[in-house]
């Protein structure tokens, strides 16, 4: 085992400090531990009578101390090498041990070559597995990837995107140069023309950097294509190997290897061409079968080489081709979907029926009832649909066949709690226990009612992800209770999606010792988007207010909807949409799939904000631009011939992200856009219109932009 540190030592007194910059753990479990010395330094720990002087003696053995009788080894950092410019005329640039095993004086003594391989392929590895979220990248569920070399994998590994900066691209430059000098023996560069083929543009920089450290006069290729089929690259090996025959010395960098075949049929060419073997470097392989600089393994790789049997295909993945030229994943044009009237039914009658009831329907609303207040794009207000008449009869209803047996009911101790507390005892004469956001916290009094009782309903006033039912459900798993019954109740559930609420129901009804059930009163789907990233409202505050700032215009209509925007605490509803007057919208026409005629702004877009959460969470025919392989998104025709209503097309603007809509339906809505400002100017939506497209990408020309920004900046 070996132990890097990370510190480079400039001169002796650094020495102790780069063993100390070493974590603990890491020493205890190495053998040796490998230091990298600036350039200067190290010439100088060449010297043979560097040692002899007593006082860099001394300092030097304070290493010793440090780590007993371990082995250290040093070598040149790679970055100060090219910063000297002399790597050029270095004998020797490979790493050297400093202090053998058990020894207590220093030297300056060449390792072996398992040792160096040891050192080289454990620096390559931490670089890998330090960028692996970006090198690496999985397929996902029932798919894999088809090579162009023919092979099939769960996982393309991109060992560019591992050189991340200099430091890294110089580390591989540095072993690139010990395997080059290794080669071609004592062969002094200078002056020598050589050639660095890299088997993609990205290692480009590689080449240059391994140049540089040899001080080559270098000429550069890269393959235009990947994989292992030479025949179709003939052009580019001839226009890289004719260039060989002039050239003392020939390399060729491979950064990945999965077979070796590509290495090896370069290394045949170069030999054809120039009647010596050119010197062939593998970086990474992934295989134990092929010579690389690091043989590594990643957790879950799965593989099968060109013209085998894929087990992952006999299993029914799916396989996704590679491009050769960007080895990236060759995608689909994405699929245009549209927005079915089947969409509507879940929240049709909710809405129609209390949609219009003051406050029900918010949006751009912190939450006040969360042990953390968080910020709702779209929210339903329990505590202003209880104070409905109607709506209170009907869960008066609901509430009186749920409480029937029960021992005891736990209601969250918020504010729309206290308020179904109050209706629950209307039909419940039992103990109601109040639960603080953190169920630790509850009263001994209360804990004692919930240790005897048989038979508990906890009632709350959401569900949306489940959290609160979650916190009740594992303190009472992990107190001293002898349960029959333990039932869950929400008035309202707008889960973002139908998969996540039966990962719930089935977390808080199964594996428990009693029965258990999560039921709710209206069941809405609706995006929960709680970051500020992904609020709509939050993104048009955002643009207001850099827009107003560059218009110096304190006192304006852009103003003054930065007010309006600034109320999150009560949230919007009448002024959902950024119109000159809330009374400009007109309600919705006769016999749209979103609900009766005459609903309000507001209601249709609650009605269109679900349909299209189902949309996204389909099993099939999904609305999903990061479906894999072929993304999908919202089709021009759902614009232009189902809902053409302006009304419906604000509403859905406000609930899709700007990738989920099409091309050419982007197309249409500038064109659309355009003509409403330029030749309508009092038309409702104007304003809106200009904060979709900001929000959405469309450009609507200058001259449109030019009229709305000038009104935008106008007294209000």
């Amino acid at each position: 085992m070996l132990a890097f540190s990370t510190h480079i030592v400039f001169d002796l007194d650094d020495f102790e400090h780069a063993v100390s910059d070493i974590h603990d753990s890491d020493l205890w479990s190495s053998r040796a531990v490998v230091i990298k010395v600036d350039w200067g330094l190290w010439r100088s720990l060449g010297h043979t009578a560097f040692f002899d002087d007593e006082e860099r003696l001394r300092l030097i053995k304070r290493v010793r101390a440090r780590v007993r009788s371990m082995e250290v080894i040093v070598m040149p950092d790679p970055g100060s090498i090219i910063l000297h410019g002399s790597g050029g005329d270095a004998s020797d640039l490979g790493p050297r041990i400093l202090f053998s095993e058990g020894a207590e004086s220093p030297c300056f003594a060449p390792i072996s070559q398992e040792k160096l391989s040891a050192i080289r392929k454990e620096m390559i590895r931490v670089l890998l597995f330090r960028n692996i979220d970006r090198c690496v990248f999985p397929a996902s569920e029932r798919h894999h990837f088809s090579l162009p070399s023919g092979a099939h994998v769960n996982m393309i590994v991109r060992v560019q995107d591992a050189l991340v900066d200099m430091e890294s691209v110089d580390l591989i430059a540095y072993w690139c140069a010990i395997e080059v000098r290794k080669f071609h023996g004592r062969l002094s560069f200078s002056g020598i023309d050589a050639l660095i083929m890299v088997d993609n543009p990205g290692l480009l920089l590689l080449a240059a950097r391994l140049s540089a450290f040899l001080n080559l006069s270098a000429q550069y290729h890269s393959f235009l294509q990947y994989g292992d089929v030479i025949s179709r690259r003939g052009n580019e090996l001839s226009a890289g190997l004719s260039l060989s025959k002039s050239h003392t010395v020939c390399v060729f960098i491979c950064g990945l290897s999965l077979t070796g075949s590509m290495s090896f049929r370069v290394k045949e060419m170069i030999s054809a061409r120039r009647n010596k073997a050119g010197c062939v470097i593998n970086v990474l392989s992934l295989s134990d079968s092929v010579e690389a600089f690091s043989n590594i393994r990643i957790y879950g790789y799965h593989s099968s080489g060109p013209g085998q049997v894929c087990g992952m295909c006999e299993e029914g993945s799916h396989p996704i081709p590679v491009d050769q030229s960007t080895y990236a994943v060759r995608l689909l044009q994405p699929l245009e979907v549209s927005l079915p009237p089947s969409k509507f039914s879940q929240q049709k009658e909710f809405i129609a029926s209390y949609g219009g009831v003051p406050g029900v329907l918010r949006v751009h609303y912190d939450d006040p009832n969360e042990y953390s207040p968080r910020h709702h794009a779209f929210y339903i207000d329990v505590g202003s649909l209880i104070e409905s008449s109607d709506f209170r009869s009907e869960l008066l209803s609901k509430l009186s066949a749920l409480v029937e047996g029960r021992d005891a009911i736990l209601v969250p101790d918020h504010g729309v709690g206290r308020k179904i507390a109050s209706i629950l005892s209307t039909v419940f004469l039992g103990q109601i226990v109040m639960i603080p956001s953190d169920v630790s916290l509850t009263p001994a009094a209360s804990l004692a009612i919930i240790r005897k009782s048989l038979n508990l309903l906890v009632v709350d006033d959401k569900f949306i992800t489940g959290s609160r039912f979650d916190g009740i459900n594992r303190y009472i798993r992990e107190s001293e209770v002898d349960l029959s019954v333990l039932d869950f109740f929400a008035i309202v559930a707008t889960p973002p999606s139908q998969a996540r609420y039966d990962q719930r129901l089935s977390g808080l009804t199964t594996n428990h010792p009693w029965d258990s059930s999560l039921s709710f009163k209206h069941f809405i789907m609706l995006p929960n988007w709680e970051n500020h990233e992904d609020c709509p409202w939050c993104n048009e505050r955002d643009y207001l207010t850099d827009f107003a700032s560059e218009g110096d215009a304190l006192d304006s209509i852009a103003a003054d909807r930065i007010g309006v925007l600034s109320r999150t605490r009560i949230g919007l509803s009448a002024d959902c949409f950024f119109a000159p007057a809330a009374q400009d919208f007109p309600s919705l026409g006769n016999g749209s799939v979103a609900g009766p005629e005459g609903l309000s702004p507001l209601q249709v877009l609650f009605a269109f904000v679900s349909a299209v959460q189902q949309k996204r969470q389909c099993p099939t025919d999904r609305l999903d631009v990061s479906s894999f392989p072929q993304p999908s998104c919202l089709a021009k025709k759902v614009f232009s011939d189902h809902y053409t209503e302006r009304l419906i097309w604000l509403a859905l603007l406000r609930c899709l992200k700007e990738y989920e809509l099409a091309g050419d339906l982007k197309a249409f809505l500038r064109e659309e856009m355009t003509k409403t400002i330029e030749h309508n100017r009092d038309s409702f939506a104007r304003f809106e219109l200009f904060i979709a497209s900001a929000l959405h990408g469309i450009d609507m020309g200058s001259a449109a932009l030019d009229s709305l920004k000038g009104e935008l900046l106008s007294d209000p």
